[in-house]
C-alpha cells in the first residue's frame, strides 16, 4: 500500500490536456513556453513544433497565446500577494 502512495504521475499526465496530437504537445508545455516569451503561434511552432504539421490545433494555440501572453510564471514565495488575488484562500481565525 505504501508503494502506491509514492508513485509519481506519468510525464504525459504532467503535460496536461493534449493540444497537438501530431507532436504530442500538452497544454502545460504550451503555457510554459508562452510565459517564457513565445507570444505567437509561429513562435510556439518553432519552439515546440505544435501547429506545424496538420494545423488543426492552431486555433486552440492562438486562444492559449491570447490567454497567457504577458503573464509570467508565478512563484508562490516571490509573488504570494498576486497568488492570493488569483486563488482565494479562506483564512481561519
Amino acid at each position: 500500500m505504501h508503494g502506491l502512495l509514492n508513485v509519481q504521475p506519468d510525464e504525459e499526465f504532467k503535460q496536461g490536456k493534449l493540444i497537438c496530437s501530431c507532436f504530442k504537445v500538452g497544454e502545460n508545455s504550451i503555457i510554459d513556453a508562452i510565459q517564457q516569451g513565445c507570444d505567437s503561434v509561429d513562435k510556439l511552432g518553432a519552439e515546440l513544433k505544435c501547429g506545424t504539421n496538420c494545423g488543426s490545433c492552431k486555433s486552440e494555440l492562438s486562444q492559449l497565446v491570447n490567454q497567457y501572453k504577458g503573464l509570467s510564471a508565478i512563484t508562490p514565495n516571490k509573488d504570494s500577494a498576486l497568488l492570493k488575488m488569483l486563488i482565494p484562500v479562506a483564512e481561519v481565525d
